[in-house]
């Protein structure tokens, strides 16, 4: 069952290897984009997408990554206070663990 409904194969150009990568940890991406995006949400989810960001990425991604992201001000705004609040929520993951599977 793909965990972001809005986005298959075929959609917006989503191709299978993106479809893969969502199935493999963008859901909380996708929730935040479609909840804080705007209009342009799923532009900026195909772009993390292109770009590989999953769900361990979106905390350390530096003020630069974010705009490429998510270029408009309002959005990206919005996307940074979610980013702020999980940081401060979550307990600190081990990256290389969670990139390497280590």
């Amino acid at each position: 069952e793909n965990p972001c409904p809005d986005l298959a194969p075929g959609s917006m150009g989503i191709n299978q290897k993106q479809n893969d990568f969502i199935n493999v940890g963008n859901t909380k991406i996708y929730e935040a984009l479609k909840q804080f995006g705007g209009k342009d949400w799923k532009q900026y989810y195909e772009k993390c997408l292109d770009e590989e960001v999953n769900d361990n990425d979106i905390l350390y991604l530096t003020e630069e990554d974010l705009k490429e992201l998510v270029p408009k001000i309002g959005p990206r705004s919005r996307i940074k206070k979610w980013i702020a609040t999980r940081k401060e929520n979550e307990e600190p993951i081990n990256y290389v663990k969670a990139v390497l599977g280590k």
